[in-house]
């Protein structure tokens, strides 16, 4: 698979919580790692009884070998891969979802919800799952 990407933003999302990360982008290995990442968060994220199948979203979807500038996965939250070629797109991408989480985050948000944020959606957890797969650019 050739591909001029160089970095690629991870954007964690559950509920209004939002973690970005951007991590060099592995030309040969990115979609099998971006599906080992999927299965960590989405096992992370989830009730820890439910124990229905991955979803793997666009990362499945596309059934050639192009690589796509983005994949969409949908699951308890979402999770999106967006790759570039220069490091300013990734963190003008990174502030549109720090704006977007801070406009969701706005006004009441129910204890449950915080709950579940705090145990689900772990900034520390979110990063080192990421960096088990990807190298933090």
């Amino acid at each position: 698979m050739d591909s001029d990407f160089k970095y690629t933003l991870i954007v964690s999302q559950f509920y209004h919580s939002y973690h970005m990360f951007i991590v060099k982008f592995d030309t040969e290995m990115f979609l099998a790692k971006a599906k080992l990442l999927t299965e960590d968060l989405e096992s992370y994220k989830r009730v820890s009884d439910e124990k229905r199948d991955y979803r793997y979203g666009d990362l499945d979807y596309y059934k050639d070998s192009k690589i796509r500038r983005r994949y969409n996965v949908n699951d308890q939250g979402d999770i999106y891969f967006i790759n570039h070629t220069l490091l300013d797109d990734c963190l003008s991408d990174s502030n549109y979802y720090r704006d977007e989480s801070k406009k969701a985050s706005r006004g009441y948000t129910r204890v449950l919800i915080k709950e579940r944020i705090y145990e689900h959606h772990n900034y520390g957890t979110v990063k080192a799952l990421v960096q088990k797969h990807f190298e933090i650019a």
